[in-house]
């Protein structure tokens, strides 16, 4: 199991970033504080689409392509995340999220 699904198992005691980033956060009436929250939106979104996908492989499949795509733009291949709306928390979060999502 990817570590990203073994994550979201445990009752949430993980930090949160912005709005969106994290297991816990509520991303229900999203505003992003930065390029990076706007990032973990895109994936919780990503997330919601792929739960709503009939087949279970093409489930699997969804989840797999929006952890993959947020691990690409942690690391800044869809343009550079800074500045952080917190900027030394925004580095060590954005550095701890990309140990967990890989490409």
């Amino acid at each position: 199991m990817p570590i990203p699904q073994w994550l979201r198992k445990f009752p949430n005691p993980l930090p949160n970033y912005g709005e969106c980033g994290g297991a816990s956060a509520d991303c229900s009436t999203p505003k992003p504080i930065d390029k990076m929250d706007k990032l973990f939106l895109k994936h919780d979104k990503d997330l919601e689409y792929a739960d709503g996908a009939d087949d279970p492989e093409n489930k699997k499949r969804l989840r797999r392509i929006a952890d993959r795509d947020l691990a690409l733009g942690l690391r800044g291949k869809f343009g550079t995340l800074e500045p952080y709306r917190r900027p030394v928390y925004g580095h060590v979060y954005n550095f701890f999220a990309k140990l967990i999502f890989r490409p």
